[in-house]
């Protein structure tokens, strides 16, 4: 189950009924369990032992021997939603001035929206010179606003400004440090360093902002640190990487090169991951996970 924080609740019991069926149990330190269907704040703090039940998690009523108070849910409620059908989009990551960068391995380009959806600029076409794509899929930016692009097909990644100018790539066809076999996702820690999921080579690697390597972690298996199927890609705060093993069906967490923790089985409703895929991270470091076998995005507390 997932857990996060909520200061100053302890011992509820909540029950949901209806389509939002799931369950929420906070503990002593104020911390909450929930399973995959949503997170919840409680406004303002709910009373001990308290138990009630609700079909609209919009609008719901605690209900106690003493009193009614109103909470409402603060994450997983639908907002709003752009594209077309004939949209091939992969990743998105999000940049300064909350701009929004998508790939889009059909039409080989990279799209730029602000927070409302609003296009604001596409760049690249299908090919191998600077700035064009042949499948482009994981992007990331860093604290400057550069973009990162993983060029699936060419085995390589771009670097862009946040314009969409292009600076620079990295990466050739193979499985020597700092080669590349169909790189598929990235992700940037807070010095800008630069992570590559890789299909093929069943790898990490780590390279600077400018594309020297620095490191790399994993081989193909099923042991602590291997990988079978390496895929979404995320960094904490703290320049924990979490990658998603997604034939093994886990998420790995490293720091560095050294391995840490692993999970596989999220909740007790949704025993294990079917198909994982994406993974990105909250400024609470809490962990979201998109799992295309069960078509649930799931969230996770930070785990240790």
């Amino acid at each position: 189950m997932g857990k996060s924080s909520h200061a100053g609740v302890a011992n509820i019991a909540i029950d949901y009924s209806g389509a939002n069926s799931g369950q929420v149990i906070t503990d002593a330190d104020g911390c909450y369990y929930i399973e995959a269907n949503g997170s919840i704040t409680l406004t303002p703090v709910a009373p001990q032992n308290a138990t009630f039940l609700a079909a609209d998690p919009a609008s719901i009523q605690i209900t106690s021997s003493s009193n009614n108070i109103d909470f409402a849910v603060s994450i997983g409620m639908y907002e709003t939603s752009w594209g077309s059908p004939d949209s091939g989009l992969v990743d998105i990551a999000a940049g300064v001035s909350d701009t929004i960068y998508s790939t889009d391995p059909y039409k080989n380009w990279i799209q730029q929206f602000n927070k409302y959806g609003a296009l604001l600029a596409t760049w690249g076409s299908y090919g191998s010179a600077d700035g064009q794509f042949n499948n482009p899929l994981g992007v990331a930016v860093d604290a400057a606003g550069n973009v990162y692009v993983a060029d699936a097909n060419n085995n390589r990644i771009q670097k862009f400004n946040s314009n969409g100018t292009y600076l620079t790539q990295w990466g050739s066809l193979g499985s020597d440090v700092g080669e590349l076999d169909r790189p598929v996702y990235i992700a940037v820690d807070t010095a800008d360093n630069v992570y590559v999921t890789e299909m093929n080579n069943q790898r990490v690697q780590k390279f600077n902002s400018n594309g020297v390597h620095l490191t790399s972690l994993g081989s193909f298996g099923n042991a602590d640190g291997q990988f079978n199927g390496p895929l979404g890609i995320a960094v904490d705060t703290f320049d924990n990487v979490y990658v998603v093993d997604s034939v093994n069906r886990r998420i790995q967490k490293f720091t560095d090169d050294t391995f840490l923790t692993k999970w596989d089985r999220p909740t007790s409703t949704h025993s294990q991951f079917y198909y994982p895929v994406c993974i990105t991270l909250d400024s609470l470091n809490n962990i979201y996970i998109t799992d295309n076998g069960s078509c649930f995005v799931m969230k996770f507390n930070q785990i240790q």
